[in-house]
């Protein structure tokens, strides 16, 4: 019982560290969550993380056998919290529609204006994917597809810019850099950190970047497409990085009335 009672168990949730939780909490903690058995586990005395399923101490109900094709029906008592469960639509299913509302809207667009919209739709189809691949939080995966796809755009417009080797576009080049840098550190903020702070620091960078575009696109008396694309997207980041923070929120007091 004094292993039991002492909380001294610790789970990983993403990047992050929840506990210390007794080990009664913890079972209960884990059979809540879709994937508790691949959670990874850790108290004082195990040499390294490891998974829930693997731990002696952590005990699982059996799965039933999957039933036979011909005798396939659900149990009454259980059917409508499994019905529940089928409609509940998964994160990754979210990504999935919006990877695909987004290749869409963007093709559509292409297709109106022209060519120059087809080196950001690409690049941020790319950062989409690359981030569908990364250890990120599924809330803060949007953002930070849609700010890397943004910082790629950047640099690929400043390398453009070098290659035409004229000295008129020098300047141009020059205000991106700053752009480019104070993104990268951001980006680097955020992936690692995967934090609220990192957030507000994103949602802080793009207001003073949103303010200076709408400040130039007032005073341009023919702005190009690209720049009212440039606002769209600081625009969608301010948005998605409030969602984000809103669901980190959530997690971690979800993770409090655990303990």
């Amino acid at each position: 019982m004094g292993a039991t009672l002492s909380k001294d168990w610790y789970f990983a949730e993403g990047s992050r560290t929840l506990g210390p939780l007794e080990l009664d909490e913890l079972i209960a903690t884990l059979l809540k969550k879709k994937d508790g058995e691949r959670t990874l586990v850790w108290r004082d005395g195990m040499t390294d993380w490891t998974l829930a399923r693997d731990v002696a101490e952590i005990r699982f109900p059996p799965s039933p056998p999957p039933l036979p094709h011909s005798r396939a029906r659900q149990p009454v008592a259980t059917q409508g919290v499994a019905n529940a469960d089928t409609k509940k639509p998964s994160a990754q299913h979210w990504q999935t529609i919006g990877g695909i509302a987004v290749a869409v809207v963007s093709f559509g667009i292409a297709r109106v204006v022209g060519s120059d919209f087809w080196i950001p739709f690409l690049l941020l189809a790319l950062s989409f994917w690359l981030a569908s691949k990364t250890p990120l939080e599924p809330s803060i995966r949007p953002v930070f597809a849609v700010a890397l796809g943004h910082a790629l755009w950047m640099a690929v417009g400043a390398t453009i810019l070098l290659a035409l080797n004229s000295g008129k576009y020098l300047t141009q080049v020059y205000e991106l850099l700053p752009d480019l840098i104070i993104m990268t550190a951001i980006l680097g903020w955020l992936y690692f950190q995967q934090s609220k702070a990192s957030l507000f620091g994103l949602i802080a960078y793009e207001i003073i970047s949103l303010a200076i575009n709408a400040y130039v696109f007032s005073t341009h008396p023919n702005p190009r497409f690209a720049m009212i694309v440039h606002i769209g997207i600081r625009l969608f980041i301010i948005g998605s990085s409030i969602y984000a923070i809103n669901k980190l929120s959530d997690q971690r007091r979800s993770g409090e009335q655990a303990k």
